[in-house]
């Protein structure tokens, strides 16, 4: 029985030990970059090398499928940033598959629009892939240009193309923005708030953490830019569900880092998040199968920044992680209950760190009373991430709160590609 148990106890370990490291390494790493930042108004990295270009001028692309009661919100956030930029900014909504108004309601609100009708196409990944390649400069322009992805649900911060441009003039070639959860809090003490919390865990501190050790930061899906350059060396290949992260670990295997802007905020809705977090975890799974034989070999021949991809892709997710460290706790083996409870600490550390981060740090303590509800839900939602790091599996828009069904009139047989 005793080996059984320390067999169980060292399976655990095993599953754990990538989410622990990466929690412990970039928790203190994001604690000394908010000292450095918040107490001493550090410059950023970035800002701290010599100016190479000019502000680029920026291609926004909004990929939309069936956004049409979002679509305008957003758009009018891009124009004002678009008004205090340093350079001209165009923006271009991607209406991928739409069965709705979303294209008629992007041009009323001020946007281009390219209508993108192909239901073999589907994914975000083919969306922008779509949007890069019609609106790419020519070679010869491409240092002067920069995309820019935004989300169909977000709202900007009116710097935020300042701030971008800045940075990429520094020598950036990829950034991403701070993205955190739009309307947090405005629910009360909710499973959604806490949802928040861990976002903002997940993109802030984490990517604060990266920034401070001079890693890549990654690639959220939202609010990342990419010189026109940059796209031509190295194409926006990525289709799976969490075609962010396949690219991003492209840049990387390219020896590309990618800047993190923590001053460039952006806020997106954060509903459906049961569903979104599922396909992103379930994809994140997905990505550790069929990169891991890749970059161990690449970290083995000496390409030690390849180490940062294997913990992110390896990382359990922060619930499901919490679940296995209590379950260590309770088994009578002490070796697994003192590695348990330090791992138990370090979490929270990174919990309060992610509070003290936000603008009601108050609230969010409170919102703790919540976490049991909170991992009940993660552990209901296993099946649908493991239904997730199927191969198979495809791209499922993320549903919306108080959202008008609308019917589905997309035709059965794949069509041209129809640009307007």
């Amino acid at each position: 029985m005793t080996y059984l148990l320390n067999a169980v106890g060292v399976l655990l370990l095993l599953l754990i030990f990538p989410l622990v490291v990466e929690l412990a390494v970039l928790t203190l790493a994001a604690i000394v970059y908010a000292i450095r930042v918040d107490v001493f108004h550090a410059t950023p990295r970035i800002l701290q090398q010599p100016v190479v270009l000019p502000p680029p001028s920026l291609i926004v692309l909004i990929p939309a499928h069936n956004e049409a009661q979002l679509i305008a919100r957003t758009v009018h956030s891009l124009l004002d940033a678009a008004a205090a930029a340093l350079a001209p900014v165009r923006i271009c909504v991607i209406a991928h598959n739409c069965t709705d108004a979303t294209a008629a309601a992007a041009k009323t609100a001020g946007a281009q629009v390219l209508e993108l009708s192909n239901p073999s196409l589907s994914g975000k990944g083919n969306a922008l892939l779509f949007g890069f390649t019609r609106l790419a400069p020519s070679p010869a322009e491409a240092d002067k240009f920069a995309f820019v992805v935004i989300d169909a649900d977000t709202v900007v911060e009116r710097d935020l193309f300042s701030r971008i441009q800045l940075a990429i003039s520094h020598g950036a070639e990829a950034v991403q923005c701070r993205y955190e959860a739009l309307h947090y809090n405005a629910a009360g003490h909710s499973i959604s708030s806490l949802a928040a919390l861990a976002f903002r865990g997940f993109n802030t501190i984490r990517a604060r953490g990266r920034a401070q050790l001079g890693l890549s930061c990654g690639i959220y899906g939202n609010g990342f830019a990419l010189c026109a350059s940059l796209l031509q060396r190295i194409a926006y290949n990525a289709h799976s569900v969490v075609e962010d992260l396949e690219y991003h670990i492209a840049l990387v295997r390219a020896g590309v880092r990618v800047e993190y802007l923590d001053g460039a905020r952006l806020n997106g809705e954060i509903t459906g998040t049961r569903s979104q977090k599922s396909r992103w975890d379930g994809g994140r799974a997905r990505m550790a199968a069929q990169w891991m034989p890749s970059l161990a070999k690449d970290v083995f021949c000496g390409r030690l920044r390849m180490l940062g991809p294997i913990f992110y892709i390896t990382s359990l997710p922060l619930a499901q992680g919490v679940l296995l460290m209590l379950i260590a706790l309770a088994l009578p083996l002490a070796w697994l209950r003192i590695t348990a409870a330090t791992s138990l600490l370090i979490v929270l550390l990174h919990v309060l760190t992610a509070i003290s981060a936000g603008e009601h740090p108050a609230d969010d303590l409170r919102l703790l009373l919540r976490l049991p509800m909170y991992l009940l839900a993660k552990i209901t939602a296993l099946p649908a991430t493991l239904l997730m790091s199927r191969s198979n599996a495809a791209w499922v828009r993320t549903s919306r709160d108080n959202e008008i069904p609308q019917p589905d009139k997309t035709p059965a047989a794949p069509q041209n590609h129809d640009i307007r």
